[in-house]
């Protein structure tokens, strides 16, 4: 077994690569959408995000810290409540989409962007339970398959969105690959 700061060092180490990983590609990812979107585009594009990040604040329902406070404690409160809790995440965001819907009818100027919005929600979504699914990973110390894990999804980001970028040129196909990673 590690010792205490073995385990510091070993976690520590794969939380920086997360996250770095993370900054890099999410950096690069602006950089490269803003110079080839234009400023009409990139700015539709940032508005589906900011729309929808708002929403992930409800979506998100804290659950993720419970499960890293709670799952480090017991690795049985994980097996035990995942299931339970992805569903929660589900409803919740059945719930922000039935909102969105509304906002959609009552602001008329919002239509132009219905498949853009209704996209960005969706990956918002999945995003968040996939990162309330690397919450099990933080409880039980397996930053190194976390790390794995995040390189894969932001190394198919990369990919999804060139691609379809390149072959589709719009925000919507765009939209499209980060949902597609």
């Amino acid at each position: 077994m590690k010792s205490t700061f073995a385990t510091i060092v070993h976690n520590s180490f794969f939380r920086t690569l997360i996250e770095g990983t993370k900054a890099l590609s999410g950096i690069g990812l602006a950089v490269l959408l803003a110079r080839l979107l234009g400023p009409e585009g990139y700015g539709r594009l940032s508005f589906a995000f900011a729309l929808t990040g708002f929403a992930s604040v409800v979506m998100n329902l804290g659950l993720q810290i419970t499960f890293v406070r709670d799952g480090a404690r017991d690795k049985n409160f994980l097996r035990e409540n995942l299931a339970t809790a992805i569903l929660l995440q589900i409803i919740a965001s059945f719930i922000v989409l039935f909102i969105l819907v509304g906002a959609l009818f009552i602001f008329p100027s919002l239509r132009q962007d219905t498949l853009l919005l209704v996209v960005a929600l969706f990956y918002t979504a999945i995003s968040i339970i996939i990162n309330f699914l690397y919450s099990s990973f933080q409880a039980v110390h397996r930053m190194h398959l976390e790390a794995i894990a995040v390189g894969v999804q932001h190394g198919l980001l990369l990919v999804f969105v060139l691609f379809l970028l390149f072959y589709q040129g719009t925000v919507e196909g765009i939209m499209f690959g980060y949902l597609g990673a």
